[in-house]
C-alpha cells in the first residue's frame, strides 16, 4: 500500500498477514489515519511505487487510529509530461501519473487464454500535441474498453496512471 502525508510525500507501506486482522478496518483507500510505532526499513522493491527508499511496516506494536483532520491532498498525483516520456527522462522503476486526450483507440486483444493478457492499444495526445501510445492490459483494459463501448465518441476524456510497468505499457511514437 502507499501512504501519503499532509504535504504530499508518498511511502511505500506493508504488513504482514498475521497482522493485517488489527488494522484491517483502517487500511481503506480514500482514508486518514495516524501511524504511530512503525517500523522503518530500506525499500528493496525492484518497481518504487513512492519516491522515498523508506518504506514502513506494521507489526504487533504499531498503533493506527482514525484521522478526522486530514489537511493535505486527498490525491497526490505526480504528473509527468509526455515530453519527459518521450525524451526518457523518467526513471522506470518510478510510478507516475500522465493526463491525455485519446484520439484513437483499438479493439480488445483477446488472442491468449489468460484474461490478465489481453490488452487495448490506446492512443494519447497532451496540450502540446506530442503523442504516446498506450496498452493496457488485464482488468485495466477490459475497464475502458467497457467505458469507451458506452460512450461512443472519442472524448475529452481524462486519463490516469499510476502503475509502474504492471498494467500498462507505453510506445514511443
Amino acid at each position: 500500500m502507499i501512504l501519503m502525508d499532509e504535504e504530499g510525500r508518498k511511502i511505500h507501506a506493508s504488513c504482514l498477514k498475521k497482522w493485517f486482522p488489527k488494522f484491517k478496518r483502517y487500511l481503506k483507500d480514500d482514508s486518514s489515519i495516524y501511524v504511530k510505532k512503525p517500523n522503518v526499513a530500506p525499500n528493496t522493491s525492484k518497481f518504487k511505487f513512492a519516491h522515498p527508499e523508506s518504506k514502513l511496516n506494521f507489526y504487533h506494536d504499531t498503533i493506527v487510529k482514525d484521522c478526522e483532520n486530514f489537511s493535505g491532498s486527498a490525491h497526490g498525483f505526480h504528473f509527468v509530461d509526455f515530453n519527459t516520456i518521450v525524451s526518457n527522462n523518467i526513471l522506470e522503476s518510478n510510478s507516475f501519473d500522465i493526463i491525455g486526450h485519446i484520439f484513437e483507440y483499438g479493439h480488445m486483444d483477446t488472442s491468449e487464454q489468460d484474461k490478465s493478457k489481453h490488452k487495448m492499444l490506446l492512443h494519447l495526445q497532451d496540450i502540446e500535441d506530442t503523442k504516446l501510445k498506450i496498452t493496457l492490459w488485464g482488468h485495466n483494459a477490459y475497464y475502458m474498453h467497457d467505458f469507451l463501448a458506452n460512450n461512443n465518441t472519442l472524448l475529452q476524456l481524462l486519463l490516469l496512471f499510476n502503475l509502474p510497468g504492471s498494467s500498462f505499457f507505453i510506445h514511443l511514437l
